[in-house]
């Protein structure tokens, strides 16, 4: 739990999700009523690759 919501954000930016690899195409952080404070969709996402 994070003491505020720019805390809970910067936290949730560190985070590796893959999610190519599940199949996930957004992820939502939401505040504890469950309202979106945060989200990030697959197509923000920079992909590296190997060519």
């Amino acid at each position: 739990m994070a003491r505020d919501a720019a805390e809970a954000i910067e936290a949730a930016k560190r985070m590796h999700v893959d999610m190519i690899g599940t199949g996930t195409n957004s992820i939502y952080l939401t505040d504890p009523a469950g309202h979106v404070i945060w989200s990030l969709r697959l197509g923000e996402v920079w992909l590296e690759r190997d060519y």
